[in-house]
């Protein structure tokens, strides 16, 4: 495929569309896409699995780049760094179906004049990340917020995602709704904040939680890039135990290497702690607070579940929430507060502090 202008989209499709012979496409020389001549340009390459050559592709004049990828189902990966959008108004169902695809270069697209966005990356279910920063989805939201419908959806494999400051989601449960899935192998998402994808630091959210947050109107809409990646797994080291159990009176003094006798010193010496009160407490909570409320002091947050035994995730509560409480309850050797909607939180005190801070 090479050489000519196209000014425009033929009647019906292009003659390559829907051709299962086609296992992969190379663009040799200059091709100009005027227009919404864009439009539906590779789409139905049921077989194909490369398309080389993207940069020979002059999309400076072209507004309709919708469908120009979509049902190709067998693609691997796409670079489009170098396609030029900055005059495309139409991207809905751009790469919607191409459930083989893993990597799409989008990180550099235009997106300022982009009115209709529906459908954008539906079905991509082996996607596995996904650059929006440079995203503005002003325009569609303007237009109606239905013009983002579905565009995020069935991300099923998921697990990086990139938003800018210029991205903006519609309203829950509208059809303006993105339908950003849960990341791949877990419940939320977790901004990376000051930390890094294989640690991050951020807060954490749930998929529809992430659409909130970048409501135009929500004021903490960020107004800097920010990566989404699953939430760090929870480290619940509710059994670990001390044995064997020792019984002492305030004041008692005990060799601890009769207890954490893997633990010495570089020299070997062993170690004594004090019993006293003053000194040694329990690390969970063993009762209410008096006004029946705590406060969620973990950087990261706290997840709340259904089960005593923190199993089943039910919602993610940000560092700084006050939460009520109904009751107290034992697991082994650890306690756990019963929230007023019955979830459970754990009562380590260093997750939580009863009353508010």
């Amino acid at each position: 495929m090479s050489g000519g202008t196209i000014s425009s989209h033929p009647e019906e499709t292009y003659p390559w569309n829907f051709n299962e012979t086609i296992t992969k496409v190379e663009i040799n020389g200059p091709i100009i896409l005027e227009g919404n001549a864009a439009r539906s340009f590779f789409m139905a390459l049921p077989n194909a699995t490369a398309i080389e050559g993207i940069g020979h592709l002059d999309t400076t004049q072209a507004t309709d780049m919708s469908h120009m990828f979509a049902d190709d189902t067998n693609l691997l990966e796409l670079d489009l760094s170098t396609l030029n959008t900055d005059n495309v108004t139409r991207f809905n169902q751009m790469f919607a179906g191409d459930q083989s695809l893993t990597t799409v270069n989008v990180s550099k697209f235009d997106t300022s004049k982009a009115e209709l966005m529906t459908g954008m990356f539906s079905g991509e279910t082996s996607l596995t990340s996904l650059d929006l920063s440079n995203f503005d989805t002003h325009k569609p939201l303007l237009y109606g917020a239905r013009r983002l419908s579905n565009m995020l959806a069935y991300l099923t494999s998921l697990t990086t995602l990139k938003l800018g400051p210029n991205v903006g989601f519609g309203p829950a449960e509208s059809i303006g709704d993105p339908h950003l899935i849960a990341p791949a192998g877990a419940d939320n998402w977790q901004a990376v904040g000051s930390g890094t994808p294989e640690d991050p630091e951020g807060p954490v959210y749930s998929p529809d939680g992430i659409r909130g947050l970048y409501e135009p109107t929500n004021p903490e809409h960020p107004t800097e890039v920010e990566t989404f990646v699953p939430e760090k797994p929870f480290v619940d080291q509710s059994a670990i135990s001390v044995q064997p159990t020792y019984s002492m009176t305030t004041g008692t003094k005990f060799d601890v290497s009769k207890v954490f006798n893997s633990i010495t010193t570089p020299e070997g010496k062993v170690g004594y702690i004090t019993a006293n009160a003053k000194f040694v407490t329990n690390l969970y909570y063993q009762s209410l607070p008096k006004n029946k409320e705590i406060t969620l002091i973990a950087t990261r947050g706290i997840q709340a579940y259904k089960n005593k035994n923190l199993t089943r995730k039910t919602k993610a509560y940000k560092q700084g929430t006050h939460l009520r409480v109904k009751a107290i309850v034992k697991h082994n050797l650890t306690t756990r507060y019963q929230l007023s909607n019955g979830y459970f939180v754990s009562a380590n005190k260093k997750l939580v502090i009863q009353g508010k801070a």
